[in-house]
């Protein structure tokens, strides 16, 4: 499947996305922090034939605008993606969001709620509010993190590859490759930029259009039985869907599992396909 490389202005600042393109149903996708639009397609590629597929780089992400001047938050990748909703006149599509994408996406279905059909989520951070303890090691954590990916920044592209194959053995060459080109294109400054995120119980209670919920059960997962459970209790309609032998990148380490769980759930709550 051949995507296509894109810019537009939208949300006042310049969003590069990829697109699959033809006359379906339209599916966003919203990468994960540090990742980038591009981290989607090798299994996008397996949907393209049912949905015009849209991965955009979140901002200070790829080739989508610098953050310098614009700042970075939660709400603000929210307000990107409607943006951007709008400025390609999608209609209501199914959206789906990883890690940060899937907080990403939270937000913009409980606040524009009209611009959303269905909301997929792949192990989004949900989790009980920071203690006081947590808040004060967080910077420390974000500068380590920072320096980890700086590192990889230094590195040649098949010694990243190499070294996350040996950490995720599961992931398939396809997958590394444009996980490794990611890093090279992350603005390093989203590290510095990154506010505390809303509650999610209070903005999953406010979700309209149908959910499922992806998580894993290896380590590195963010959701757990007991989240997923308590996001279930809130939502007015969704499914929660445990996928065994994952961890935090559901659809790496389980592909075929993810891509039967993604379609199954588009084909029963998705109303544009």
């Amino acid at each position: 499947m051949t995507f296509t490389s894109h810019t537009v202005q939208a949300n006042g600042i310049t969003q590069h996305y990829y697109r699959s393109g033809g006359d379906k149903p339209p599916l966003l996708l919203l990468h994960g922090f540090t990742d980038d639009g591009s981290n989607w397609l090798p299994v996008a590629g397996a949907l393209a034939a049912d949905y015009d597929l849209i991965a955009p780089d979140a901002r200070g992400h790829g080739q989508s605008a610098r953050i310098a001047d614009i700042g970075f938050s939660n709400e603000a990748l929210a307000e990107d993606a409607s943006g951007l909703i709008a400025a390609l006149g999608l209609e209501r599509p199914a959206v789906l969001g990883h890690s940060m994408g899937g907080f990403t996406a939270m937000i913009l279905a409980a606040r524009h709620p009209q611009q959303v059909g269905c909301l997929l989520l792949e192990d989004p951070p949900l989790s009980l509010p920071p203690t006081p303890e947590m808040e004060a090691a967080r910077p420390e954590g974000m500068r380590q993190w920072m320096e980890h990916v700086r590192g990889l920044q230094s590195m040649a592209l098949e010694d990243m590859i190499a070294g996350e194959q040996s950490r995720s053995p599961r992931w398939s060459r396809a997958e590394l490759i444009p996980w490794a080109e990611s890093k090279y294109r992350v603005d390093l400054t989203v590290f510095d930029s990154r506010a505390p995120r809303p509650q999610w119980q209070s903005l999953m209670a406010q979700i309209q259009c149908p959910v499922l919920l992806l998580y894993g059960n290896n380590s590195g997962a963010l959701v757990d039985d007991a989240i997923a459970q308590e996001a279930a209790a809130l939502w007015r309609s969704g499914q929660v869907v445990l996928i065994p032998q994952a961890g935090h990148c559901i659809r790496r380490d389980q592909p075929q599992a993810f891509l039967q769980a993604v379609q199954a759930f588009l084909r029963d709550h998705y109303a544009g396909a």
